[in-house]
């Protein structure tokens, strides 16, 4: 996250995919599960928090939409 020039408020900068090689998938699945696995979600004014929620239904509808996707693929 970070502020856009813009606006006050903050602005996602995620990267929507994740592009690697086949020859690193099951090495690079695991270690982004296990990262994954530490984040904490809550709200951002909690100091422990590492990931905040999504702003509006849209966005969390963006993520299910992926979600899907992988778990169709991975599953």
């Amino acid at each position: 996250m970070g502020v856009s020039p813009e606006s006050p408020m903050l602005t996602c900068v995620c990267a929507n995919r994740l592009l690697y090689n086949e020859k690193f998938a099951s090495k690079f699945t695991a270690a982004f599960v296990a990262r994954i696995k530490q984040l904490k979600m809550a709200p951002g004014i909690h100091p422990a928090t590492t990931q905040g929620s999504l702003v509006n239904a849209r966005p969390a509808s963006k993520v299910q939409e992926h979600m899907d996707v992988w778990m169709s693929i991975w599953s």
